[in-house]
């Protein structure tokens, strides 16, 4: 699909004959009421401004800020692949200002095109290998007033925190003064997930979740043995907290599942996050969908389920699949 709409938009300068009929093509392909036309325009961009880096930014502005889901992800794409060729520090002093834009569109642009990892993009090996350089960038937005821009930042930090955890927690730690904003808060619980879904002990304290010992868990009855393809797999949870004080609690299944050959893959999926109150025993339920996923199909085998609550094993299970 990207391949495509990089020949639609190579064929698309390709039809005019001049500098300013190629950039004019830019403001023509914005103006489409089509979704998918508008975001050709974020393609063109470097296109028609090849060798000139500054004009390829200002252009990728513009285009980052049309309406619509396409133009804004694929000027994402473009500024991304641009941070790569050009190198962060050509890139990043030249577009920092933009976090202090008006517009919450182009203070996501510039969060997001930064990510270590993105989302089905080459990573930026840059700043896997050292991220310091986004803490300026990310900071000034902790507290941002757009829902759109703060799961920009969160996103930046869960790509940090997977090469870099420490880094990040440090930053977190720095960051969750007392009076810390509800924003705040959200955007490092958020970008803390992989870390709290892998069970980092440090990450589950910086965020406040209890010692499972001081817990009393117990895995309700009724998960399969055997499962087929679109079953909804059931859990169910008693959760007792029987300390004077509110204790934060999160569930987590990992699913150890057959790859290709002898390979094993493993997926986590939260089945419950939330504050259990003191002297409280809550009931939790949950069901997941047992598909196919879009690029992976289930393998037959067997499926090794563990639970752990904040961190720490519950109990296993075994269920097989077979088509």
């Amino acid at each position: 699909m990207v391949e495509q709409i990089r020949i639609m938009a190579e064929t698309a300068v390709g039809l005019v004959d001049s500098r300013g009929g190629e950039a004019a093509v830019i403001g023509a392909l914005a103006a489409s009421p089509a979704e998918k036309v508008r975001g050709v325009a974020a393609f063109a961009v470097p296109i028609v401004y090849a060798g000139d880096l500054d004009a390829q930014l200002k252009g990728l502005r513009f285009t980052g800020a049309l309406d619509g889901t396409w133009p804004r992800e694929l000027s994402v794409t473009t500024l991304h692949n641009l941070i790569i060729t050009h190198g962060v520090e050509a890139v990043m002093p030249r577009i920092r200002g933009w976090i202090a834009d008006p517009d919450p569109a182009v203070r996501r642009l510039v969060v997001e095109a930064f990510r270590p990892h993105g989302v089905m993009l080459a990573h930026i090996d840059e700043l896997k290998r050292d991220p310091a350089p986004l803490k300026a960038l990310l900071e000034p937005l902790l507290d941002d007033e757009s829902d759109y821009v703060r799961k920009a930042v969160a996103n930046n930090l869960n790509d940090i925190a997977k090469t870099n955890p420490d880094t990040v927690l440090a930053w977190a730690g720095a960051w969750l003064m007392p009076d810390a904003s509800e924003a705040r808060r959200w955007i490092i619980n958020r970008g803390l997930r992989t870390l709290v879904n892998d069970g980092h002990p440090a990450a589950l304290k910086l965020l406040g979740y209890v010692p499972a010992a001081t817990l009393r868990v117990t895995w309700q009855e009724g998960t399969p043995q055997r499962v087929a393809i679109n079953q909804l797999l059931p859990f169910a949870f008693d959760i007792h907290n029987p300390s004077r004080a509110d204790a934060a609690v999160i569930l987590v299944l990992l699913m150890d599942e057959p790859g290709k050959g002898d390979s094993r893959r493993r997926r986590r999926y939260r089945l419950w996050q939330g504050v259990v109150k003191a002297g409280e025993t809550r009931s939790v339920q949950k069901r997941i969908h047992f598909v196919d996923m879009t690029r992976q199909r289930r393998e037959p085998g067997a499926y090794h389920l563990t639970v752990t609550v904040n961190g720490e094993t519950l109990a296993s299970r075994e269920m097989v699949f077979a088509r």
